[in-house]
């Protein structure tokens, strides 16, 4: 169902002129959890393996392969168990620590485990890419429908804000709901629809550049009053078949957020560099900056790094480090502006790697993942559900996210919807028939 609310400055300054539909704000409902968050999603793509961090497992009989677990190094490179929040009285998190090689993952913890829930034994079932990533981020099995931080910016954002959920990780999933979403581009190509000075270089040799044409600001408004003509043409038709209704209200919206969007157009003019979408700290400074302008309600970030290690498990050593390096900064960034508590940062990763090395010393798809939320008011400094020595799931009680061997498996749906749960929507209306994990707000 389309979700009928709009941003308040462009509602106030367009409603007359565009004819405007009765666009009424929809009451929180029993099966929510009446506390709106911001959700700020991270994806680490290409399948972190989870024995580096939120899932430690150290050599057992020879079966599995913890991260270095051989490697000394004259005693530095040693890998322990370390436990975080336990102080909360959830029995902590235990995270893989290694002070030599990931020194930014202890020092996350130590100063936010009381903030963080991991989740462990996340079944995908699936070892392709991007099926995974579609699964994790939206809970669906095919495309259509959107993705966790796209329902937090449709739910809670539509009133106030230039674009509710902002995609900066470019890989964001918006089902039916493009008229509430942005993103910036790969190389933040919307710097050249924000300021059409900006030149972009054609096919190498074809001495061609774009755009080929600028309007002028009559030519502008002459498009303008077309399209506003158009649909009070359109409206006026009464046209109320389900598609017809829905397209003219995505039109009427889009119409809407391009104003709001040029009139904050600053924001990224002044904050990206065209031609190149920065460091991941880079990507959580701007986030920073536009979540505390309220330019968005919800965005999703690219944690960097090719984290699909066939040949060199080890190389997550710095993914990791870098990963948690830039989760510091966006907690602290967040605790400044007075934000943290009401915003879930959700990290995911598409899948995790194999329990056993590969002959080149890398780690193969492996179909479980986990996941780390942190802030959000959480009462932290715990882990749901959990994974034997093999990294299987474990069953697990989805009324609390205790481990039960007789319980379920965790699937990638029920983490999802738990996540909008957590995020004060309704998961019964967004993914009906799909049981909620419990644990992260109640």
């Amino acid at each position: 169902m389309f979700n009928q609310k709009l941003n308040r400055r462009s509602f106030l300054s367009g409603a007359t002129g565009l004819g405007m539909l009765p666009f009424l704000p929809r009451l929180v409902s029993a099966s929510s959890n009446g506390n709106p968050k911001r959700v700020v999603l991270i994806r680490a793509y290409g399948g972190w393996d989870v024995t580096y961090c939120l899932d430690p497992k150290l050599s057992v009989n020879g079966v599995v392969d913890g991260p270095d677990s051989h490697a000394t190094n004259n005693g530095l490179d040693v890998e322990s168990i370390q436990t975080y929040g336990s102080a909360a009285g959830n029995g902590g998190i235990n995270v893989m620590v290694n002070n030599e090689k990931r020194p930014n993952v202890d020092a996350f913890f130590s100063d936010r485990g009381e903030q963080c829930i991991a989740v462990n034994g996340i079944y995908v079932g699936s070892i392709v890419h991007d099926l995974c990533r579609l699964r994790m981020s939206t809970g669906y099995r095919d495309i259509g429908g959107p993705d966790m931080g796209v329902i937090a910016g449709v739910e809670h954002g539509q009133s106030g804000f230039s674009i509710p959920f902002l995609d900066i990780s470019g890989s964001g999933f918006s089902g039916d709901y493009s008229s509430s979403t942005g993103q910036l581009g790969t190389n933040n190509q919307i710097l050249a629809l924000l300021d059409r000075s900006i030149t972009i270089p054609g096919e190498i040799g074809s001495g061609q550049s774009y755009p080929t044409f600028v309007p002028s600001g009559s030519q502008r408004q002459s498009m303008t009053n077309f399209f506003t003509a158009r649909q009070q043409i359109l409206n006026g038709q009464g046209h109320t078949g389900a598609t017809s209704s829905k397209r003219l209200e995505d039109l009427e919206v889009a119409l809407l957020r391009r104003q709001s969007l040029l009139d904050d157009r600053s924001l990224l003019l002044d904050n990206l560099t065209f031609g190149n979408s920065g460091s991941f700290n880079s990507q959580v400074n701007l986030a920073a900056t536009l979540l505390n302008s309220g330019f968005c309600q919800s965005i999703a970030l690219d944690a960097g790094d090719d984290w699909d290690s066939h040949d060199n498990i080890t190389d997550q050593n710095a993914m990791y480090d870098d990963l948690f390096a830039g989760l510091s900064l966006m907690t602290n960034k967040l605790e400044e502006n007075g934000m943290l508590d009401d915003t879930l940062i959700v990290v995911i990763s598409e899948m995790t790697r194999t329990p056993r090395l590969n002959s080149d010393g890398g780690k193969d798809h492996w179909p479980v993942t986990s996941a780390l939320v942190v802030g959000g008011g959480l009462d932290g400094g715990k882990v749901l559900g959990s994974t034997d020595d093999s990294i299987n799931p474990i069953g697990i009680n989805l009324s609390d996210g205790s481990s039960n061997s007789t319980g379920t498996t965790l699937n990638y749906d029920q983490f999802v919807a738990g996540i909008v749960h957590a995020s004060g929507a309704d998961a019964a209306e967004w993914m009906p028939n799909v049981e909620v994990l419990h644990g992260f707000v109640d």
